[in-house]
C-alpha cells in the first residue's frame, strides 16, 4: 500500500495508526480464513 501524507501530517502519527491497523488485522485473522476477511468484518 502506498500512503501519501498530506502536507503538515505528522509521519510518526501515521506510522502509529498504520501499526495499530496491522495489529488489529492480524488479531482478527484467527477466527477467519484470512486477514482480509477479518478486516472486512472489522470495518463493518
Amino acid at each position: 500500500m502506498l500512503i501519501t501524507p498530506r502536507p503538515g501530517a505528522d509521519r510518526k502519527n501515521i506510522r502509529q495508526v498504520l501499526s495499530g491497523v496491522q495489529t488489529t488485522a492480524m488479531n482478527l485473522q484467527r477466527p477467519y480464513e484470512n486477514a482480509f476477511e477479518g478486516l472486512l468484518a472489522y470495518l463493518d
